[in-house]
């Protein structure tokens, strides 16, 4: 799964472009920061399902919400980085509610050692979980919305169907779709450094 994780977003950041020129702005404006963002792409059978039970997504903190091919994107501002497991961490959040009902997940965790996403999750059925694992990594089969395929594991997915009292999910569901965007300023950090020289490593072979 390590090698999985580093393969798909090697391939994001040096095919696509996710190396950005030079920081714009200093200031923590809404879904942006100085060290990059990371673009997560909800799955449209996931978005419409949520849409057709009366599940409506909103963005928390400083992440930013935007419409896209059918469905939606949120990016999220990276906080930092950090050495162990290859860690991204992000600032801002997600929250899903119906009508006495609601789970919000916030400080997403990309751990490329682990090809896990984590997030701290609380709602109103499932009560202040902590943070859990919340997503698998793996290659999607296009870039239609995003180099890196999100699965819901387990943990996820039950807090899903307990909070809105329905069985649509279920572990290795795909949920969303993710592109990491890291700028010339974030790459400054030593941490990052070595996220960069992993994802060069695997794509040079050596």
């Amino acid at each position: 799964m390590k090698r999985i994780a580093l393969t798909l977003l090697a391939s994001a950041l040096a095919v696509g472009g996710l190396v950005a020129g030079a920081g714009s702005s200093s200031a923590a404006d809404a879904g942006t920061s100085r060290l990059g963002s990371t673009t997560v792409v909800i799955s449209p059978k996931v978005y419409r399902l949520v849409a057709g039970a009366g599940i409506t997504p909103a963005t928390t903190g400083q992440a930013a919400a935007r419409p896209t091919r059918g469905t939606l994107a949120v990016d999220f501002p990276i906080r930092g980085f950090k050495s162990s497991n290859l860690r991204t961490t992000h600032k801002g959040g997600i929250r899903l509610t119906a009508p006495g009902r609601s789970i919000s997940i916030s400080k997403l965790a990309v751990d490329l050692g682990r090809a896990r996403v984590s997030g701290r999750v609380s709602g109103s059925e499932v009560g202040k979980v902590g943070r859990v694992d919340l997503f698998t990594i793996s290659r999607a089969t296009s870039d239609t919305y995003g180099p890196a395929r999100l699965k819901l594991t387990r943990a996820a997915a039950g807090a899903l169907n307990a909070t809105f009292g329905v069985e649509a999910f279920a572990g290795g569901d795909v949920f969303a779709y993710a592109t990491p965007s890291i700028t010339r300023a974030g790459l400054r950090n030593n941490a990052a450094e070595k996220i960069a020289a992993a994802l060069g490593e695997f794509v040079t072979g050596h």
